[in-house]
């Protein structure tokens, strides 16, 4: 891949990432393909410029199986992705996405802002933004904890931080998975509306989440899975989106491993 198609500027609606037939499943005992239990199995998912999508399925349904594929952090089985129409072979680095993990790992005794110094002047060029980490940090309602360590943040408030320090590359696609922190709760609702401009800004946003409830109001379109394979997918204005349902309620988002472990 060339450097133009990585790093041009996003036009209209623009397809960032696509991927067809994604399929990954897991050993157990023998061999992946004879007997192995399959975490995702043919999805397909289109993302453009502007879009927030939610991916909405229970525990188990792979969603994060399906974001870690998409960011190359896992081998696919079978399926392509393309980033602004080019094969990803995956396995590699990918400038301009962030992926966001389930549960975020950072050293203890690093402060929120220390996190976000740390990372640009590890991995950016040129000189630390301090006016931009500030931004990114009231932007996920962590202003006024810059200077709290992380052993005294909540797992939630990590989560945020996490969001932050995605957005603080200012990537094309941010994956989030929010497995076991709900970061729409109303503690994070700054956080989703962060995302949501992120997007609206020419970028777009994947968020695993377990209910459509979560992300009401800031999707522009919602995709189910359930058992691997996608049983669902609707605008999020559209008139056939689901009102109620049993398993997903409505009522009851270089590859930049955004907070991996660090030591």
């Amino acid at each position: 891949m060339t450097s133009v198609h990585l790093h041009r500027a996003l036009v209209g609606s623009e397809s960032i990432l696509s991927a067809r037939g994604i399929t990954r499943s897991f050993a157990r005992g023998l061999a992946r393909h004879h007997g192995g239990t399959c975490a995702i199995e043919n999805v397909d998912l289109e993302i453009s410029s502007g879009d927030m999508v939610g991916i909405v399925g229970q525990a188990g349904a792979g969603k994060t199986t399906l974001l870690q594929c998409l960011a190359g952090l896992l081998r696919r089985d079978a399926g392509t992705v393309e980033w602004f129409g080019e094969p990803f072979p995956g396995g590699g680095c990918l400038p301009g996405l962030a992926y966001v993990p389930p549960m975020p790992v950072y050293y203890p005794f690093l402060t929120a802002r220390d996190v976000l110094e740390y990372r640009m002047a590890r991995e950016m060029i040129g000189r630390v933004r301090y006016k931009h980490i500030d931004h990114c940090l009231e932007q996920v309602d962590l202003g006024n904890k810059s200077a709290t360590k992380v052993m005294d943040l909540s797992r939630v408030e990590i989560k945020r931080l996490s969001i932050a320090e995605a957005l603080s590359f200012e990537p094309r696609v941010i994956l989030v998975d929010t497995s076991y922190i709900d970061i729409a709760a109303p503690c994070c609702e700054t956080s989703l509306r962060a995302l949501r401009t992120h997007a609206a800004n020419g970028a777009s946003v994947l968020i695993a989440v377990r209910e459509t409830h979560s992300i009401a109001g800031a999707a522009t379109r919602v995709v189910v899975l359930d058992e691997g394979r996608v049983v669902n997918s609707f605008h999020a204005d559209s008139d056939k989106s689901p009102r109620a349902e049993a398993r997903f309620p409505i009522l009851s988002p270089d590859v930049r491993f955004v907070a991996e472990r660090m030591h």
